[in-house]
């Protein structure tokens, strides 16, 4: 059954949640943003949680940053957060934690 009230969001805006969700396909961006959900995070912190190459990391957070993660500079840091509600609600929604 189909509620009336609602409309569709405009074709922008399913393409930006299309790109939300073609990021969050891949394993290794997921579990950057469940990590980054519940913390800021430098890249050196998500290598470690993580396990894999710098080279790696800069490649799927540079992708992430474009509709997902936000960042903020200090000193020669970069610490990474989600800062997006609705990013939130989607990891909610797949219970990714224990």
């Amino acid at each position: 059954m189909k509620n009336k009230d609602k409309t569709l969001n405009s074709d922008a805006e399913i393409i930006k949640k299309a790109r939300i969700l073609k990021a969050l396909s891949n394993p290794i961006r997921l579990k950057i943003v469940c990590l980054l959900c519940e913390q800021l995070i430098t890249v050196n912190e998500l290598l470690w949680q993580i396990g894999t190459t710098q080279s790696c990391i800069s490649n799927h957070l540079k992708l992430l940053r474009k509709d997902i993660l936000s960042y903020k500079k200090e000193a020669n840091r970069v610490y990474y957060f989600i800062d997006n509600d609705e990013i939130r609600k989607i990891i909610a929604l797949l219970n990714v934690y224990d």
